[in-house]
């Protein structure tokens, strides 16, 4: 799944090298757009105070509890995350990936709260509504 290719770049090019970048895209075969000039979508996150971001957020409920997570077919990290311990520490701790279901909990779910608990701000492009029932 996307998480463990994500994981086998990173690891092949490794943290130094993707550290000497300002930004590193992680996009998947999922991504259906922006259906518009993505130097729009550039010049837009670039006037955003984050570490990361993506195109989307999700609101969910899950076991009863509500909770948000960046969708992860698109996500952007930004040079202050990816010279950090947290980041290399997040890769080094993904867990099983090899399903859907499995990449969803183990990566698309987990990182916004790691990242969120480890102090990194992030901004998306298009903010879904709050949770609502369906």
């Amino acid at each position: 799944m996307d998480a463990g290719a994500y994981k086998y770049a990173i690891l092949h090019y490794g943290y130094a090298k993707l550290s000497t970048y300002e930004e590193v895209l992680c996009t998947n075969f999922t991504c259906f757009g922006p259906i518009f000039p993505l130097n729009e979508l550039f010049e837009t996150m670039a006037s955003k105070k984050c570490d990361w971001w993506g195109l989307y957020r999700m609101y969910e409920k899950y076991k009863g509890r509500a909770y948000r997570h960046m969708t992860s077919f698109f996500v952007v990290y930004r040079k202050s995350i990816l010279e950090s311990q947290q980041f290399k520490g997040y890769w080094e701790t993904l867990g099983d990936t090899s399903t859907y279901e499995l990449s969803v909990r183990n990566h698309e779910q987990r990182q916004t709260p790691y990242y969120d608990k480890c102090g990194f701000k992030n901004e998306v492009f298009i903010e879904d509504l709050p949770y609502r029932k369906y």
